[in-house]
């Protein structure tokens, strides 16, 4: 293992192939110390699988990068090219973006808590 830790092979074997926990997808890591396992020449399959599961996600979740900065581009140009008082408009945007958000969690965590986490770091700051 990467950190060094010796692990009995039926052990270390059981927490390979042990299913996705609370719905978690991420690479993984030793029982021990949580640090991420990248290089294992008999859990070699299970580590690739892991690691395309981890990118897949990330993709659906953050897009492509040149269609996001695209479309990034786009938006400010347009917003740029309209006069309007876009603080009218920022309790609009707030709601599209805790909804947008919502989508994309898992379903144990409610868009609510993220808006309460906001208000608490507004409140701070």
């Amino acid at each position: 293992m990467d950190c060094q830790h010796c692990i009995e092979i039926t052990a270390l074997d059981f927490h390979m192939n042990n299913e996705i926990e609370e719905g978690e997808i991420s690479a993984k890591k030793c029982p021990r110390c949580t640090t991420l396992i990248r290089q294992s020449k008999r859990y070699g399959n299970i580590l690739r699988t892991r690691l395309s599961d981890v990118l897949a996600v990330k993709k659906k979740v953050f897009g492509n990068r040149v269609d996001v900065a695209e479309k990034q581009k786009l938006i400010l140009r347009e917003m740029r090219d309209v006069n309007i008082n876009w603080a009218a408009y920022l309790p609009k945007v707030r709601q599209f973006i805790i909804d947008r958000v919502a989508q994309v969690l898992p379903a144990n965590i409610s868009s609510g808590r993220i808006a309460d986490e906001y208000k608490h770091k507004a409140v701070r700051n």
